[in-house]
């Protein structure tokens, strides 16, 4: 979507009333060279996995929990998501936080995602592997 699909109050409401969060997960099978690639060794990725699976909000049987036919594409899915949105807690504060679960140096907060990138390709996978020792 762009800035002309969204209208002000969904905008308003989302930025500044602390809305409920939603996890959209996108399935990809190509890399592309422009990403920035955050090495971890097995166990920062399995903490990683704890974290995003903790993001999930689930019903009573413990099964995630869809939001109806929802997505951009065939390849993507909008769940519901514990926790809020807003300005201060957005979806690169959520990275940040999940990179900060796996102890992966990053920035302190960081709603943009200049921040999270700028911690990511600073870091070597040496530095990675001493942060969980």
């Amino acid at each position: 979507p762009t800035w002309n699909d969204i209208e002000f109050y969904t905008t308003f409401q989302a930025l500044f009333l602390n809305s409920e969060s939603a996890l959209h997960i996108t399935w990809i099978n190509t890399e592309y060279p422009d990403w920035t690639v955050v090495p971890m060794c097995d166990i920062q990725l399995q903490l990683l996995i704890e974290y995003v699976d903790r993001t999930f909000k689930r019903n009573q049987d413990n099964n995630i929990l869809e939001i109806g036919a929802s997505g951009y594409s065939e390849y993507d899915k909008f769940y519901q998501a514990n926790g809020n949105f807003s300005f201060v807690q957005t979806c690169n504060h959520w990275v940040n936080k999940g990179l900060k679960a796996a102890k992966v140096k990053t920035s302190i907060w960081s709603p943009f995602d200049r921040g999270v990138l700028y911690q990511a390709k600073k870091n070597t996978a040496e530095s990675y592997t001493q942060l969980i020792r």
